[in-house]
This record gives C-alpha cells, structure tokens and sequence, in this order.
C-alpha cells in the first residue's frame, strides 16, 4: 500500500481522526510537562549547536545555555566544559567547539528507563519526537526521527494518562511487528534498533504527535515577547526584529516550536500595529508559518516576509520613534554581527547610527554609559564590541 493509500485509509477509519484524540481528558503535572521539555531540549541542543550562529543571536543566548545545562547537567560549568559553556555564554562563533557539531558529546550516556519511569520516558521521546515531527520531512530527516516516532508508538501503552494520545490502531501494528522496544538514540546518532513503525509510516505518526500532544504540551515562545509602551519599547521591537533576521540563517533553528511561536507573535504583532506584506494576512502568514517543513524554503520565506513586514511598520511610525526602532535593531545586529559575522563595513554603519541616537540615554538607567564605553572600543574588537552591544541589548529588553 502507498503512502497515501496508507494516511487515507488508515485516518479514515480509526481517526475521526488524528486530532480528536488531542481533546481527551488529559491534565498533565509539573513533573510531566518538565519531562516533554526536556525530550524537546534534547533535540532541540542538536539543532542548536549544529546551527552555532544561532548561538551568536543575543536573545538565544540564555537558550544555549538551557539546552547546554539538560544534556550536560551539573558538568556544563566544570572545567571539562568550558570551551562549550563559554561559547553559549558569548555566542562568539570563534570560540566554537567543533565536537559540539557531533553534538554525540553531550548527549544521553545511557538509555531511557523504560521499565522503571515508563510514563517519564515516554514523555522524554515524545518532546524529542514533537521537534522532529515540526523539522525536515526529507527522507533522511524521517529516517533519522523514525527512532522516536517508533518509541512514542511502541510505548504508548504504558503512557499513562496519555494512551489515547496515539491510535489505539498504530499501537496494536506496533505490538504484532515486534517486542523489541527502540531505544532513543544518542545525540546526533541513528538508532540501529529495528522500529515497530515502517518508515512510510513516520509522516502519519509525526502529523499525529503535532496534532494530538502540541495542545497538551503546549511550549511557549522562545525568545519571549514583551512589549512596553514609548520609545523603549520602540527599541525592544527593533531587537526583536532583528533577531527574526537573524533566525533566518538559522532556519533548523527557525522551524522548532518556540522559535516559530515566536515569529507567530511578532508577525501577529507587527500586523495588529499596521504592518503589511504584499497581500498576506494575518491568517495566511499563520498558516505558512505553521505549517513550514524545509529550512531553505522557509529562511528564504521567513526573511522575505520579515524585511516587508519590518519596512511596512516602519512606515506607521513618525520620524523619532522611527529612528530608535532603527536604533535597536541595529544594535542587535551589531552584536550578532560582532558574534559570527565580522564585517567591518557593517560595524561602521552600526557605530555611526549609535553615535548620533541618543534618545535613550536618558530612559535606560546607564544606557548612555554602555553607549559611550562602546563607541570608545577598537573598531574590529569582536570580543569587546560582541559584550559592549549585548549589554545594551539586555538592558532595552530589560534583563541586564
């Protein structure tokens, strides 16, 4: 039977269908929604670290650091990590560690315990499973995400509360092909166990995991959103747009849940304000952006749409509050750039910028301070200019 035949007939007959069972009577604990989060994080530090530049992205930073701590634990700020945990910290693309890239390092030493935390595994696998369901759907991206999808069927009867999550149709498949249960593979490693799901069958599992687990398991926007009214919150917006720019250079990064939760309410923002692009609406840039599965499409996509956004909104606002959503944006970027890119010409439009806006000098307790102590910094300095324009980043969104 064809892949096709196979979504047809099987969520046409046993699925009214794959989202109904979304609505079940299910109430996770602290403890269970900590468990799906750190299957997320899991997948999510591969991503991240084979993406490093999304590390030199100021507002991803405390992210990195996260993901460094869930698959390193305690050990993340020992003297064995140091070169990891110094590059989360600065996101200096110069300081990357190449095993990071492997991202094996840091994953699980040991497998999941099945027998005695079922419920707690399961959640574990399912996160990771979530994040793969949302990536790549090329056949080497399904092969790889096969594992966990496999180990989310498999052991979905002992999921407690969240059996009927998974169809009880695809359970009894996955029960009569075998007993031997897969194990989640090490980070950045394919599982050689053999699945109880067929690789045809990973398309339908994944749109089962996104539509029945995403509504329990709801994750929040990363970066988080947090608007204030005047000229500070005219800056926040600009860094907020640009860290949207930034993310499409990181498109892996751009397709997991809480980045694209996040370009969800900056694009919903930016269009409740105003914004426009060429004929879209609020409702078909959701859609697009909801239901993105190649990171080229999708960077080339997400920056074409950013840039007419950006330039439309810029259009509603009057000249000063024009000029300080510049003003941050351009901060932003100039940090990022000091981070990974490195272009001198770029420094020196961001140096010239934050020389003549002074607008916030007086509305950030040592905001001029930061803005003076950078300009006074060697052009080409990348460590001083990436901490000089990261503190002035933190400081307009507030976490300085």
């Amino acid at each position: 039977m064809s892949i096709k035949a196979y979504i047809l007939f099987t969520c046409g007959f046993f699925v009214a269908g794959c989202i109904a069972f979304a609505n079940a009577a299910t109430n996770p604990t602290d403890q269970d929604r900590a468990a799906f989060l750190k299957g997320v994080q899991f997948q999510r530090v591969i991503d991240i670290f084979q993406n490093p530049r999304s590390c030199g992205i100021v507002l991803l930073r405390e992210r990195c650091i996260a993901d460094l701590h869930v698959v390193a634990g305690k050990a993340a700020e020992t003297p064995e990590f140091q070169k990891e945990y110094g590059f989360a910290i600065s996101g200096d693309i110069s300081t990357y560690p190449p095993q990071l890239g492997e991202a094996n390092s840091l994953g699980p030493s040991e497998k999941l315990p099945w027998d005695s935390a079922p419920v707690a595994s399961w959640l574990q696998a399912a996160g990771s499973a979530y994040v793969l369901s949302l990536g790549e759907s090329d056949i080497i991206h399904q092969m790889f995400a096969m594992d966990y999808a496999g180990a989310v069927v498999f052991h979905a009867k002992n999921a407690g509360q969240y059996v009927d999550l998974i169809p009880l149709t695809l359970q009894k498949e996955a029960a009569e092909k075998g007993t031997k249960p897969p194990q989640a593979p090490a980070a950045g490693k394919m599982a050689m166990t053999s699945s109880p799901i067929a690789l045809e069958q990973v398309p339908l599992v994944q749109q089962i995991i996104v539509s029945n687990l995403g509504p329990v398991f709801p994750v929040e926007a990363q970066p988080r959103l947090a608007t204030t009214p005047g000229l500070v919150g005219d800056a926040r917006l600009g860094i907020y747009q640009a860290t949207f720019n930034e993310l499409g250079e990181s498109p892996q990064v751009l397709l997991e849940p809480q980045t694209r939760a996040f370009a969800l309410e900056l694009i919903r923002l930016e269009i409740s304000q105003g914004a426009s692009a060429d004929g879209w609406t609020a409702n078909s840039l959701e859609q697009a952006v909801s239901t993105a599965r190649s990171s080229d499409d999708v960077g080339a996509f997400f920056q074409a749409i950013q840039e007419k956004l950006n330039a439309s909104y810029l259009q509603t606002l009057p000249m000063p509050r024009r000029l300080v959503n510049v003003h941050g944006m351009l901060i932003a970027q100039g940090a990022y750039n000091a981070a990974v890119l490195h272009d001198s010409n770029f420094d020196g439009l961001v140096r010239s910028q934050i020389a003549q806006e002074t607008s916030l000098d007086g509305l950030i307790p040592g905001f001029s301070d930061a803005r003076k102590a950078f300009l006074a910094s060697t052009p080409g300095d990348w460590v001083i200019e990436n901490a000089d324009l990261s503190k002035m980043v933190r400081m307009i969104i507030g976490t300085n």
